[in-house]
C-alpha cells in the first residue's frame, strides 16, 4: 500500500524539540483499551506514562516528564487507506523529532487492519525490518506455527472470527498480513534461531510463554532490531526491564471501594462475566433501544425519571453494571435503528455518547472506580466527560488496567478492560480487590 500523497501535519513539532522532554517510546494503539493495556505495562514498572484518547498531540502533555506516550488512532474500525495513512503520519514525525523506539500496538485477537498498519510503520520508518511478536501468554493467546490460538482456539474460530464489527476470518498471521501488505513477511517458528542479519520486511514470531517472548526480545535487542517493533501487551511488557527503563517514585493515595461498570459490548465472555456479577451481588440496570441510541432521552421527561431510578438503585448498592449492549435484547436493538434508518455503525457511535450522559449523572452523584468494558465505550464516555488523557497506574488480572483521570476538579479511577478478555468472575473479583486495597500509590501520578 502506498501513502497518500498531500502535506503531512506533523503533531510533534514543538514536542521534541526541547531534549529534555524527549520521549523514550512512542506507542502507535488502534483503539483506547488497548493503549491503556499496553501502556500499563510502563506505568506498572514505574515508568511514567500518559495514555492520550487521540492522536491529537500538544506540547503540555510533556511538561510533567513523562517518558512514554501513548496514542489511540481509533484507527481499528477505519478503511485500511486511512489506518495506513495515520500511523505513517505519525511514524514519520516521531522519526523526524529523533524518538528512539516506536511500538506498533496490535490487538491480540488480531482484529482491524494490521497489515495496513505494520506496512505504514516499517515504510514511514525508513528501518529494512520490522519484528512482530503478537502472542499475549498471560491472556491464554499464543503463536504456534504461525496462527494465532484463543485459549487454544484458532482465531478464526474463537469468539472473535464471530465479531459484529471486525471479524477475524483467517488464523494464519503471515496471511492476515497479506491481506493489506505486500511486504515480504517471514515466520520464526517456537525453536527456531532467527539470523542477525535478518530480511527485508515483516518477521513473525511464535511465542507461547512470557520466558519465550522475553528471549526474541533480548535476541533482537542484542541484533540492534528494536527501533521499531509490533505486538500486543505481552512483548511491551518485557521492554522496561531489557531497555533499562528508570522508575520514579510516586506518592500514596487511597482506592474507592464501590464500582460502577459501564458495558456497550456484545461479546459473549462479557455476557457471562455479567451473569456472574449478578449471581455475586451486582446490580444490573439494563437499557432499552431508545434509551441507549438516543443520546438527547435523557433530556425527555421520560429519561429525567428513568435516570431518577438509576440513582436510586446506584445509591443503595456498591456494586452497579448499567449495561448498554446485553445480548438478550440485540433483537430489539436491531430492530429500533432499522425503523429509525440507523446503520450498525451510527449506533455503534451512538450507545457510548449515551452512556457517558448516564456517567457524568451517577458519578456526579457519588464517587466510584469507574470500570468501562469496550475500547469504543470507553472513548466515547470519556469525551462526554470531556477528559483528555489517562494515567495508567497498574495490571489488575491481564487485560484489565487501572488509570487515574482528572474530572471537575477530582482525581478519579478508571478500570478498563476489552470484551473478550477476562475470566467469567472477574468482575466480583475485582470488586473485592477493589474493597481490601489500602492507601497505594495512584492519585499523584496524574
Amino acid at each position: 500500500m502506498k501513502r497518500k500523497s498531500g502535506s503531512e501535519r506533523c503533531c510533534f513539532k514543538i514536542l521534541f524539540q526541547n531534549g529534555e522532554n524527549m520521549i523514550d517510546l512512542l506507542v502507535i494503539a488502534d483503539d483506547f483499551t488497548g493503549a491503556l493495556d499496553t501502556g500499563v505495562q510502563f506505568a506498572s514498572a514505574g515508568i511514567r506514562t500518559i495514555v492520550k484518547i487521540n492522536d491529537q498531540i500538544v506540547p503540555e502533555d510533556f511538561q510533567g516528564g513523562e517518558r512514554i506516550l501513548v496514542v489511540n488512532t481509533r484507527s481499528r474500525h477505519m478503511c485500511p487507506a486511512d489506518a495506513y495513512h495515520i500511523v505513517y503520519r505519525l511514524t514519520r514525525c516521531a522519526v523526524k523529532h529523533h524518538v528512539p523506539r516506536i511500538y506498533k500496538k496490535t490487538d491480540s485477537g488480531l482484529r482491524g487492519n494490521i497489515g495496513a498498519e505494520l506496512s505504514a510503520l516499517l515504510e514511514a520508518s525508513g528501518k529494512g525490518y520490522l519484528p512482530f511478536i503478537p502472542a499475549f501468554p498471560k491472556a491464554n493467546r499464543i503463536t504456534r506455527n504461525g496462527i494465532q490460538y484463543i485459549d487454544g482456539c484458532p482465531v478464526a474460530e474463537s469468539v472473535f472470527g464471530r465479531d459484529p464489527f471486525d471479524p477475524v476470518t483467517v488464523s494464519y498471521i503471515p496471511e492476515i498480513i497479506r491481506l493489506q501488505s505486500d511486504v515480504p513477511v517471514h515466520l520464526f517458528c517456537s525453536g527456531s534461531e532467527p539470523e542477525r542479519e535478518v530480511p527485508a520486511g515483516i518477521g513473525v514470531y511464535d511465542s507461547q510463554s512470557e520466558a519465550e517472548e522475553l528471549e526474541i526480545a533480548k535476541g533482537l535487542y542484542e541484533a540492534g532490531k528494536l527501533e521499531i517493533m509490533a505486538g500486543c501487551a505481552g512483548f511491551a511488557a518485557v521492554l522496561p526491564e531489557l531497555l533499562q527503563m528508570k522508575a520514579q517514585a510516586v506518592r500514596a493515595a487511597a482506592y474507592e471501594s464501590r464500582i460502577l461498570v459501564i458495558n456497550s459490548s456484545l461479546n459473549p465472555v462479557t455476557e457471562a462475566q455479567l451473569r456472574a456479577a449478578e449471581q455475586n451481588g451486582f446490580c444490573r440496570i439494563s437499557l432499552t433501544a431508545e434509551e441507549k441510541i438516543e443520546s438527547d432521552y435523557w433530556e425527555t421527561e421520560a429519561g429525567k425519571s428513568k435516570l431518577e431510578e438509576m440513582l436510586d438503585e446506584y445509591r443503595k448498592h456498591s456494586r452497579c453494571i448499567v449495561d448498554g449492549s446485553s445480548s438478550a435484547d440485540k433483537a430489539a436493538t436491531d430492530q429500533y435503528a432499522s425503523e429509525k434508518g440507523l446503520s450498525a455503525h451510527e449506533v455503534q457511535k451512538r450507545i457510548p455518547a449515551s452512556l457517558g450522559k448516564v456517567v457524568r449523572v451517577l458519578m456526579g452523584e457519588r464517587e466510584a472506580a469507574l470500570m468501562v468494558i469496550g475500547g469504543d465505550t470507553l472513548l466515547g464516555i470519556l469525551e462526554q466527560l470531556s477528559v483528555e488523557s489517562l494515567t495508567p497506574v497498574e495490571e489488575i488480572f491481564p487485560g484489565t488496567v487501572l488509570s487515574v483521570f482528572a474530572w471537575e476538579g477530582r482525581r478519579l479511577q478508571m478500570i478498563s478492560k476489552s470484551g473478550g478478555l477476562g475470566h467469567e468472575t472477574i468482575l466480583a473479583e475485582l470488586a473485592d480487590w477493589l474493597l481490601q486495597r489500602e492507601e497505594v500509590n495512584v492519585a499523584d501520578k496524574i
